[in-house]
Formats: structure tokens, C-alpha cells, sequence
């Protein structure tokens, strides 16, 4: 990957010119740091530029493989509210979670990690079963399932460990 001077970058903010992207865990090729990066746009290079917040280092790609991060969080936002306002009410979890919506926040896939665990951390929800169809994982062990406060731990903790929030 090619790397752009912070002048270059810098300028680019002054005008305007960079929307913000997001995309899963990066590794930064200098400090091999594992985090998901917020990179923003730039037009004339027709590419992603990101900066490592450990060690500094610029990075411009040209990966198609990101997400316009101002409007998935508006998605998942909206997503999230309908949710929120018209799920069964009740300890029901397959008709909470097979809600339509919720569904589609799943459909969302690795983007909305970050935005469920940003969730998570503000107060405990039924996001376990997304998490968990979105990644795979189940970081919660046997003796904890039924604790919600435990597991929003759990997933918090994987969550950080993997790079989706600090």
C-alpha cells in the first residue's frame, strides 16, 4: 500500500474534500496494531486514507471493501429504533430477535459490530444472539448464559480484544 505525506492528508480535511468509511479490524502494516480504522475518502487519489492511532502511520488504499460510515450508522440507528419501539414485549427471545429489523441490523454484518457494542456499552439489551450471528463467536461461558449483565461483560471484552471498540 502506498503511503501519503500528512500534508497531503491534512490539506485534503482543511477543503472538505474526505467522507468518513469504516471497515473491519485493519492491521497497520508498520505496528501490525489490530483496530477498526475509521479511513476517509480522498477523491483526487481515488482511495482510502487512514492514519494507525498508535504509531502514526499514513496509509492510502484503493480496497473497495468499506462501508460509508455515516450512512450505516444512520441504518443501524434507524434500524435500531424501530426495533426498540415495536418488538414483542416479553422474555420471548426468538420473536425479540426475529424481529424484522433486528434481523436486518444481522444483514448489516461486521459493520454493526461496532455499533451494537457501542449499544452494549450505554446499557444491557438483547444484542447477544446479533453479535453471535454476525461473528460466529460466543465468548460467554456456560456458567454465565442467563446473566445479562455478565454477558454484555463477556461480549465487551471480546469486543475490545478483536479491534471494534477501545
Amino acid at each position: 500500500m502506498p503511503q501519503a505525506s500528512s500534508v497531503i492528508v491534512e490539506k485534503l480535511l482543511q477543503t472538505g474534500k474526505m467522507r468518513l468509511f469504516m471497515r473491519p479490524p485493519w492491521a497497520c502494516p508498520q505496528c501490525n496494531l489490530q483496530a477498526v480504522t475509521i479511513f476517509k475518502w480522498i477523491e483526487e487519489k481515488d482511495g482510502f486514507a487512514s492514519t494507525c492511532e498508535d504509531c502514526g502511520h499514513m496509509t492510502v488504499c484503493s480496497d473497495t471493501d468499506f462501508t460509508d460510515y455515516d450512512e450505516a450508522r444512520r441504518r443501524f440507528n434507524a434500524l435500531k429504533d424501530d426495533w426498540k419501539k415495536n418488538r414483542p414485549r416479553g422474555l420471548d427471545l426468538d420473536h425479540i430477535c426475529m424481529h424484522e429489523a433486528y434481523q436486518q441490523i444481522i444483514g448489516m454484518g461486521k459493520p454493526a459490530i461496532k455499533f451494537i457494542c457501542e449499544e452494549l456499552e450505554n446499557e444491557v439489551d438483547f444484542w447477544f444472539w446479533a453479535l453471535h450471528a454476525i461473528t460466529g463467536e460466543n465468548p460467554i461461558p456456560d456458567e454465565d448464559r442467563g446473566k445479562m449483565v455478565t454477558m454484555k461483560m463477556h461480549w465487551l471484552d471480546w469486543a475490545k480484544e478483536n479491534g471494534y471498540i477501545n
